[in-house]
């Protein structure tokens, strides 16, 4: 003789399952880990993996998910690597929103421990020009090095200079 389930019993069995599942970790908006009534939980920060990032190292730019690092327990949240340099970084300094100033500021603390050592100069440079922050990078790094007390920044230069062609055409 078979014994056959009810619809009911069935149901029962769901709804049995569903609540145990309630009582486990609880997401929300993809970024967000809610403590359960049951536990308490570690909040695990998600970043957007099609976000936009540069290697601090040698400047290569792409996608997040490019530079993501896989361990023995899945991907780490505090680690990253370039697929350019092989450069390993904190995923913070990655993806941190840094003007040329603060990037000035960072290769200047870095630079006692190995930055233009793992910095490919002739591409970085070159890359660094494309971005627009050779000008605002160089004067702040000078400036925190203290070589450039008694020097003009480039700003000024140009001012200079423009202001010096401007009297030699006849300008007051």
């Amino acid at each position: 003789m078979m014994i056959h389930m009810s619809r009911e019993h069935k149901k029962y069995l769901r709804e049995q399952k569903a609540h145990t599942d309630k009582q486990q970790t609880i997401f929300k908006n993809g970024t967000v880990i809610l403590q359960s009534k049951s536990k308490k939980s570690s909040a695990v920060i998600v970043t957007d993996t099609t976000q936009q990032v540069m290697c601090p190292f040698c400047l290569y730019q792409n996608k997040l998910v490019k530079f993501l690092v896989s361990t023995k327990k899945g991907i780490s949240q505090s680690r990253a690597r370039c697929p350019e340099c092989k450069g390993g970084m904190m995923m913070q300094t990655l993806t941190a929103d840094m003007t040329p100033e603060q990037y000035a500021e960072f290769a200047y603390g870095y630079s006692k421990s190995g930055f233009w050592d793992k910095v490919p100069f002739t591409k970085w440079k070159e890359r660094l020009a494309q971005i627009g922050w050779s000008t605002q990078f160089w004067n702040k790094y000078m400036q925190l090095k203290g070589e450039n007390q008694d020097m003009e920044t480039y700003e000024a230069f140009i001012q200079r200079k423009q202001k010096e062609q401007y009297e030699e055409e006849g300008g007051e």
